[in-house]
């Protein structure tokens, strides 16, 4: 990593008590298939992912953040079942949501536009979003069995999206470092 750059991604996060039940799923599955990458983060919906910035221009980021969030209203969540990307990924899956496909899409163009962020490519990525359970050290062998006992469950639940949240890097974990408010 360069000299002064940290490591950020903008999400939103769900409110208690759906912040504490998502992690209750992530620690299951953590004692039952050893899958401790998903736990160094809060429960979230990514809008924007990992990006390198200048940890000294970080009250720069926030601005434009906070700018950009204040011009959208709360808007709800329905998170509905589960689902997953093989081969090791297992996943809440939030209903299709307007709302949330164009804060996102908007977010990239003015990431790009206005700070010259650029994660994404300008060819058109599909925006999947998802609150993540298991991720990338969840074994092969044990995708399988997991998936299996995952897609039994049901999970439902609704909260308003009524912030979004630019979460940094600390070496083992993500935090939130600053949430900005959308209109109520």
């Amino acid at each position: 990593m360069k000299k002064n750059q940290a490591l950020y991604f903008i999400a939103i996060c769900p409110p208690e008590p759906i912040l504490s039940e998502i992690k209750a799923l992530k620690m299951d599955l953590y004692r039952r298939y050893h899958t401790r990458t998903a736990l160094r983060s809060p429960a979230h919906i990514t809008l924007y992912m990992p990006f390198r910035w200048n940890e000294k221009e970080e009250q720069k980021l926030s601005k434009h953040l906070e700018d950009f969030f204040s011009q959208y209203q709360s808007f709800e969540i329905v998170l509905n079942g589960f689902d997953c990307f093989r081969p090791k990924v297992l996943f809440i899956k939030p209903e299709e949501n307007l709302f949330l496909s164009k804060i996102h899409k908007d977010l990239v163009f003015h990431l790009q536009e206005e700070l010259a962020i650029n994660s994404y490519s300008k060819e058109k990525r599909a925006y999947n979003p998802h609150m993540t359970l298991a991720n990338r050290d969840l074994q092969a062998n044990a995708f399988e069995e997991a998936w299996k006992s995952l897609s039994k469950q049901t999970y439902h639940n609704i909260f308003m999206a009524d912030k979004g949240s630019l979460l940094k890097y600390n070496s083992r974990t993500w935090e939130p470092a600053y949430n900005y408010e959308l209109l109520k």
